[in-house]
């Protein structure tokens, strides 16, 4: 019980860091997982040689061009997305008839079956407000002089009952009586009240975004040293912790199979993300619909997220549709030719591709991802899979746990 209770307690001290501090570990996680995302390339730069001579590229140069290649390519994609996303808000005023009357329609539906469901239960309701009349009479009929209720009647005797009196309400002076400020007393106030609000959300904007590129600024930093340091790390931590051989051997085969699992998983959903934003775009653009760019893009950022990516991606294409088209059948086309991409993916290239580097079991994932989701956001979601990984790879290492490692693994 004392060994359980300490469990308990250290498991909600982590819990509670990872929440506190998750300002500064969800870019450095990130930046750790994308590096094993990135490292594939680093090593092929690596490889590459200088024409005429045996030099092959250093570690630090090829860390750097990767590095500049993922900055480059994440900001242009946030330009897109942006461009987009202002296009269709720029847009959505002129659907607004539109988007109204469909609402009224949908609600004038809801109205209509609400009424028929009603009209189908008052034959109902009024049977059994029937039957209970009928038992009430009943039970009057066969009641007793000594169950009526006595009837009210008035004191007797030369007693009146007592008076009360009711105090007028406080007269207000007249408006027209009132004293009065100067005229510009309250747009003065107002202007103040005004400049506050706007200043105060100025600030807290700015705060945002200062936040905001703080965080990347810390990503892209520990993305690049732990790119350039990661196999003098490697050596570091085996020297640290293998100070036997056995331990040195555990930790070799650790470090293998983190490689192995989670390195090829990341970088595979990386490249069959890509190609999947790459298909949808072109066949919702082959399709006639517009911002097929943005669709994809979205599709393939939600494909990292198992189960709920692919529903919540399956709004965007119909919403497109609906203010483009307005036909519900062009919305459900959409939807369904969203949701066949996404399950072709799903259950056939994925298990294919990479079916032998994620062995966790599906309820261990769907639970991962509501905890990290509701721990880091959607980052969190993101990163669910990849730290479960990690997690089961060093629990089947580790002899106290082997429960965690058997109910993670697949």
């Amino acid at each position: 019980m004392i060994r359980g209770a300490l469990v308990v307690m250290a498991l909600g001290v982590v819990i509670t860091f990872l929440y506190i501090a998750r300002v500064i570990l969800i870019p450095v996680v990130l930046a750790i997982f994308l590096a094993y995302v990135l490292n594939p390339l680093v090593l092929g730069l690596q490889k590459l040689r200088v024409p005429g001579t045996d030099l092959h590229m250093p570690r630090s140069l090829a860390t750097t061009v990767v590095v500049l290649m993922t900055v480059a390519s994440t900001s242009a994609l946030g330009v897109l997305l942006a461009d987009q996303a202002r296009q269709l808000a720029a847009e959505l005023p002129q659907y607004a008839g539109r988007i109204t009357s469909s609402v009224r329609d949908v609600r004038m539906r809801l109205l209509d079956f609400q009424d028929r469901v009603e009209e189908t239960l008052d034959p109902i309701r009024r049977t059994a407000i029937d039957q209970a009349d009928d038992t009430s009479h009943s039970e009057q009929a066969g009641g007793t002089p000594g169950n009526e209720m006595p009837s009210a009647e008035p004191p007797s005797g030369d007693e009146a009952p007592p008076r009360v009196q009711v105090e007028a309400p406080p007269q207000l002076p007249d408006a027209r009586q009132r004293p009065r400020g100067p005229p510009q007393s309250f747009i003065v106030d107002q202007a103040g009240d005004l400049w506050l609000s706007a200043s105060s959300y100025l600030a807290g904007s700015l705060t945002g975004l200062v936040g905001i590129l703080v965080q990347a600024m810390t990503c892209v930093f520990v993305l690049f040293f732990t790119l350039v340091q990661g196999p003098a790390f490697r050596q570091k931590t085996l020297r640290i912790m293998g100070t036997t051989e056995p331990r040195r051997e555990a930790m070799l085969e650790v470090f293998q199979d983190i490689n192995h699992d989670v390195q090829g998983y990341l970088f595979g959903r990386f490249i069959i993300n890509t190609c999947l934003a790459v298909i949808v775009s072109l066949v919702f653009f082959a399709f006639g619909l517009r911002y097929a760019l943005l669709i994809g893009i979205f599709a393939g950022l939600l494909n990292f997220i198992p189960y709920v990516g692919a529903i919540i991606g399956m709004f965007i294409p119909a919403l497109v549709a609906f203010i483009q088209f307005g036909d519900v059948s062009t919305v459900l086309w959409s939807a369904f030719i969203y949701l066949t991409l996404t399950g072709v993916e799903g259950n056939l290239i994925t298990p294919i591709a990479l079916g032998r580097h994620l062995r966790l079991n599906s309820l261990a994932v769907l639970l991962g991802l509501l905890f990290w989701g509701w721990l880091w956001g959607a980052i969190g979601m993101l990163l669910a899979i990849p730290i479960l990984a990690v997690l089961r790879v060093v629990a089947e290492h580790v002899d106290d746990m082997q429960p965690v490692a058997e109910l993670l693994r697949g």
